[in-house]
């Protein structure tokens, strides 16, 4: 949460000053915050480092593999994020934060047809709790996304020309091609 507060580099400063006063309840905590302010920073280097090191503390964590993911889509390695989420999802289940997290990561890839099925599930899952709201939040973006989508592609296929009429081997050519 201190990560997401303020400047980038004041939330950089306050990790820093933590670690080298070993003011925390958990290092590795401590450095999973300073890596996630530095990925706010798009300081991708420091953020790998920080990373790094909080996993040598900590033996698998779904928290830090979310943390890699979103810093992999800053990297721009959507597709290695991907990988990522799906693997953390197979291994630690249906997590409701690895589950948002795995619908950011297609909505910001325009996978908006893979997102709504999921973001529904989701709230299924946890139709009373307060935060259900992001998931909901990410079904609305999702359905008006792919509304969109299927609105363009009928768009397109109205506005293509129309022939007045068309002879049997135009019409045969145009199922070849």
């Amino acid at each position: 949460l201190r990560a997401a507060q303020g400047s980038p580099r004041d939330a950089v400063r306050l990790f820093e000053e933590q670690l080298k006063e070993k003011r925390f309840s958990s290092e590795a905590a401590a450095r999973y915050g300073l890596a996630m302010a530095h990925a706010r920073g798009r300081e991708w280097r420091r953020a790998n480092e920080e990373l790094s090191a909080a996993r040598k503390l900590v033996a698998r964590h779904w928290m830090l593999d979310t943390a890699e993911a979103s810093i992999r889509v800053g990297e721009g390695r959507p597709a290695v994020a991907r990988g990522i989420l799906e693997s953390t999802r197979r291994e630690f289940g249906a997590l409701y934060p690895i589950q948002l997290a795995y619908i950011d990561l297609l909505q910001s890839q325009n996978q908006h047809t893979e997102a709504l099925p999921l973001a529904e599930e989701v709230i299924r899952g946890r139709p009373r709790e307060a935060r259900g709201d992001d998931a909901r939040q990410c079904r609305d973006q999702a359905r008006e996304a792919h509304g969109a989508d299927r609105q363009a592609r009928l768009t397109r296929h109205r506005s293509r020309p129309r022939g007045r009429s068309r002879s049997g081997s135009d019409k045969a050519h145009e199922v070849n091609a």
